[in-house]
């Protein structure tokens, strides 16, 4: 399976679903794929910003396995987005 982009210098909007599914850029991956595409973002010029955005009702350990492989693939540029949803649902 091919990388998908967002098409401008994001190339990687990273979500977790409430069913525990890793998407990229509204895709399915596995782990591997995901380490794959993350390994590929990272030798871009300029590097892209990795935008992870996990459903307030994923698991913490699909979330924890995640930013495993972001670590072990060394994204240096990681954003957080959608937090201000969790404002309101708690």
């Amino acid at each position: 399976m091919a990388m998908q982009t967002t098409g401008d210098n994001r190339e990687g909007d990273l979500s977790i679903n409430a069913q525990d599914q890793v998407l990229w850029n509204g895709t399915p991956v596995t782990m591997r794929q995901l380490r794959s595409y993350l390994d590929t973002t990272q030798q871009m010029n300029p590097i892209p910003e990795l935008h992870l955005q996990p459903d307030a009702t994923a698991r913490y350990e699909v979330v924890d396995e995640v930013l495993a492989v972001t670590k072990q693939a060394h994204v240096q540029k990681m954003g957080f987005v959608g937090n201000e949803y969790y404002m309101t649902i708690f």
